[in-house]
């Protein structure tokens, strides 16, 4: 059974925006959601970037099974330079890897910072999509970032 990416991230925005509904309360969060996948910046960034006050996220989406070459290439890049420039803690707070696999009865779920995404363990950590945003959404809600938008631009432009 096959899942396409661009399925699970239209699940994951829809989910999100509901548990922010829920989190929120009376007040009115400012924020942009930007879906990047094929896009020009997908290569760059990944499939999703959101931004909230204070919160951001970039996300990169995977079905299991995808080809992986240009990811692992991407990953070792990016994890030299994280750490030769100090962004590793802002890259595992900001930078996140989703790894789906459909199952006949459940949806496998990878979720880790992407600078734990290589090597992958032989056994997929199964995570709740549910939980993720649930955490996503109050980090958002409550504003809780340890960087400031300086810190959080700097490793996304580089």
């Amino acid at each position: 059974m096959k899942l396409y990416e661009n399925i699970t991230i239209g699940n994951f925005l829809f989910a999100l925006g509901y548990s922010l509904r829920d989190k929120q309360g009376r007040n009115l969060l400012a924020g942009s959601i930007n879906l990047l996948q094929q896009t020009p910046a997908d290569q760059l960034l990944g499939d999703v970037l959101l931004k909230f006050t204070g919160v951001v996220r970039l996300i990169e989406f995977k079905a299991e099974g995808a080809r992986l070459a240009k990811e692992k290439a991407r990953h070792t890049t990016l994890s030299t330079a994280v750490q030769e420039r100090q962004l590793e803690a802002i890259s595992r707070e900001v930078h996140w890897s989703i790894e789906t696999k459909a199952t006949e009865k459940t949806l496998g779920l990878r979720v880790v910072p992407y600078l734990d995404a290589f090597p992958r363990p032989r056994e997929p950590k199964v995570k709740l999509l549910e939980d993720f945003i649930s955490t996503l959404a109050t980090d958002i809600t409550t504003q809780n970032t340890s960087y400031t938008g300086d810190q959080i631009n700097e490793y996304l432009s580089w």
